[in-house]
């Protein structure tokens, strides 16, 4: 905190400033709203050894370049891993969220994902091999660690059968630039009604439903079936209409990328409890995982791995 206030002094010399608190997110980051005479401003303090800091500045100019509403970098210390960035205010999406306003929301955000996917910027590909990664962390600490689930051969082979599906999926439909973590609780609602961006430095080259589908099959939050195709095919109409994949392509590669996105999250929640201690987001697995089972269930390939998930859900849901 002294380190912080030191560092605003030379940021805003010749000012009287305060820190107040702010609410996190699930990362190492602590966020502080600092206040002046004239003006507010948000510090932040970024672990440079686990936050990709360098990321979110070059990511941050490339979105600003594009027209979106993200947050400005007045200033940074990469070295010590703070940062001075321009107020959102309090607003978050989700908490804005109701059954009346959520079409208008929803499409503004979509309108807003449309521009990110033309960004240019040279990113990580989020490829078959990092995939992987992640759906080996789903088994580590979710089923493993978390549930205690011993792997039998018949298990094992469902679970990958499920998995080589996924992947392939991801990787054959169209790629472009991705927000990677685009959701209600990562979007602000600005004072012009606009849609602020946030929390975008693990940006990478991707599958084209990837935000599509974090955003409108939320973990935080879940929204009647019809809605959801309404809103998924508002954004096929809107940027895709004219390019391959079709209507019926696109469901199925966003049905596909949901389940990936779905399984991800459910471990990053397990694993913040066990390695973090962090237990409040234990309870968003059973509708993230929920989410699995109702498409998973749309899929004859995948009966076995709805199955699978279905037993384990209910489990949750019910312990």
């Amino acid at each position: 905190m002294q380190l912080l206030l030191d560092w605003l002094k030379t940021q805003l010399p010749h000012t009287e400033l305060t820190l107040h608190p702010l609410k996190g997110d699930a990362s190492f980051r602590r966020y502080f709203r600092v206040v002046t005479p004239t003006e507010t401003y948000v510090a932040v303090t970024s672990p440079p050894e686990t936050e990709n800091n360098e990321a979110f500045i070059k990511v941050s100019q490339a979105y600003l370049a594009l027209g979106l509403c993200v947050p400005k970098v007045y200033a940074h210390d990469l070295q010590q891993g703070l940062l001075l960035l321009s107020d959102f205010g309090d607003e978050v999406l989700f908490q804005k969220l109701s059954p009346e306003n959520s079409d208008t929301y929803y499409k503004k955000a979509l309108i807003e994902l449309g521009k990110i996917q033309t960004c240019s910027l040279d990113l990580p590909h989020f490829d078959a091999h990092f995939m992987g990664i992640e759906l080996k962390n789903f088994e580590d600490w979710l089923l493993d660690k978390h549930l205690n689930i011993k792997f039998t051969p018949v298990t094992k082979k469902l679970i990958q059968k499920a998995f080589d599906l996924l992947l392939h999926s991801a990787t054959q439909q169209p790629q472009c630039s991705i927000h990677r973590d685009y959701h209600s609780r990562n979007l602000m609602v600005l004072a012009n009604n606009q849609i602020g961006i946030l929390d975008f430095q693990d940006a990478m080259h991707g599958p084209i439903t990837y935000d599509v589908v974090s955003l409108i099959r939320d973990c935080y939050i879940d929204w009647p079936p019809d809605s959801v195709r309404t809103w998924a095919l508002f954004f096929h109409q809107e940027f895709l209409k004219s390019k391959l994949p079709s209507e019926e392509e696109f469901l199925r590669y966003l049905d596909l990328m949901g389940i990936q996105r779905h399984l991800k999250a459910s471990f990053i929640f397990a694993r913040k409890h066990h390695r973090d201690n962090v237990d409040h987001y234990l309870k968003d697995i059973p509708r993230t995982l929920n989410y699995v089972v109702n498409v998973s269930n749309n899929y004859t390939e995948l009966k076995d791995f709805h199955n699978f998930i279905g037993e384990i859900t209910q489990y949750l849901c019910c312990n």
